[in-house]
């Protein structure tokens, strides 16, 4: 099957007994990782480029944005509101102690593991370090890719 874990090609059925009864439960379905991906990428994108926006996009965020009914789009599932409210509480928790949020505040709180951690709150912190971290790939900027490579001693480039 290539890249695809074959595993996901079994059904409920297929599964032995002993795995079926030991498997926990998923936080969020698939879709439900889809938008919380999604809002974790927003808040992302404004803790880098403009944090005076971030708790406007937490706010958008909430089940009861005014925004919703206006595009005619159902509520989310509690599961999904849950994770988003996570995500809330997770960027608010990490903010400066002046009550800014920033993007190095909260990039370093995410990169932390927190013991006896929610399977919930994990996905959440983990969709938002993702989402930081790739920010942080492209803060770097080609300049600076450049001469970092160009510090490199010849000897130590790979050679194909």
């Amino acid at each position: 099957m290539g890249c695809v874990d074959s595993t996901l090609a079994l059904g409920a059925s297929d599964l032995s007994p002993k795995l079926a009864r030991t498997a926990t439960p998923r936080a969020l379905d698939s879709d439900e990782v889809t938008v919380l991906t999604g809002w974790a990428e927003a808040v992302a994108e404004a803790l880098a480029y403009g944090p005076d926006r971030t708790a406007a996009v937490l706010s958008n965020a909430r089940p009861d944005a005014p925004w919703r009914p206006a595009m005619q789009l159902a509520q989310p599932t509690a599961r999904l509101a849950n994770a988003i409210a996570s995500l809330h509480r997770f960027v608010v928790a990490n903010a400066t102690p002046n009550g800014s949020c920033t993007y190095d505040s909260v990039l370093t709180a995410a990169r932390q593991e927190v013991p006896d951690e929610k399977p919930l709150d994990r996905m959440v912190r983990h969709a938002l370090l993702s989402m930081l971290e790739e920010r942080q790939t492209r803060r770097v900027g080609p300049q600076r890719a450049m001469i970092n490579a160009a510090a490199l001693p010849l000897n130590s480039v790979a050679r194909g």
